[in-house]
């Protein structure tokens, strides 16, 4: 939501995801008994969706332009410590559980602020990268085995994981004009922000209320 003295603008974003896209999964697990066991599973982004933003109403430096807003996931990281609750191995069905945290080790976002100013004309791009704070989420799977013989088993699973992170700072990484590159030490203002649930925003404009971003899926 974006707020002035004569002005009032919302926006909603739904279905979005940062873990949406590609993924690489790994885990490991042991079975205490034919009931109960324990695994680690690690996720891990290789593709992850990219959203995006355009506003054709933009200024910039007293010059009309389109400004786009490009959001992603950095190769987020995520482990999956859980408890494993199965019927058992003594038929071929097997129908089985698993639930536990998820720990967010890798949770960066990059933003590319696009700004296209077609009357002069020149394109600025500034890069910047999202830090989170430490939450915990939560996932849960059920699924079904089927074992065809020893050597082959086939399986279905459905999961959720549930999971939202609260933006701590943001950083500004990376400048270009019409694809060349700009000192960082040449922009003016804050280079670094700082996000909180508790702040009161100066004309620094280096500290700003905090925003939860979705992990979900």
């Amino acid at each position: 939501t974006m707020s002035s003295t004569t002005f009032t603008t919302t926006y909603s974003v739904n279905n979005a995801s940062f873990s949406a896209g590609l993924q690489g999964s790994l885990g490991c697990g042991y079975m205490l008994s034919d009931h109960v066991g324990i695994q680690l599973d690690a996720s891990i982004g290789i593709a992850n969706t990219k959203y995006s933003f355009t506003d054709n109403t933009a200024t910039y430096a007293g010059y009309n332009g389109i400004e786009t807003n490009i959001l992603k996931a950095n190769t987020p990281v995520l482990l999956m410590p859980s408890l494993v609750l199965q019927t058992g191995s003594e038929s071929a069905w097997n129908l089985y559980s698993r639930l536990g945290p998820v720990l967010p080790i890798n949770s960066k976002i990059t933003l590319d602020q696009v700004i296209n100013l077609p009357s002069i004309p020149e394109t600025i791009d500034f890069t910047s990268q999202f830090k989170s704070s430490f939450s915990l989420g939560f996932t849960a799977s059920a699924g079904v085995q089927y074992k065809i013989n020893d050597n082959m088993t086939i399986w279905g699973e459905m999961s959720v994981l549930s999971m939202s992170l609260f933006i701590k700072e943001s950083d500004l990484k990376r400048v270009t004009d019409n694809g060349q590159s700009v000192p960082l030490d040449s922009i003016p203002g804050a280079h670094t922000t700082k996000y909180s649930k508790n702040v009161v925003v100066d004309t620094n404009y280096a500290q700003f209320p905090t925003f939860s971003q979705p992990f979900s899926n």
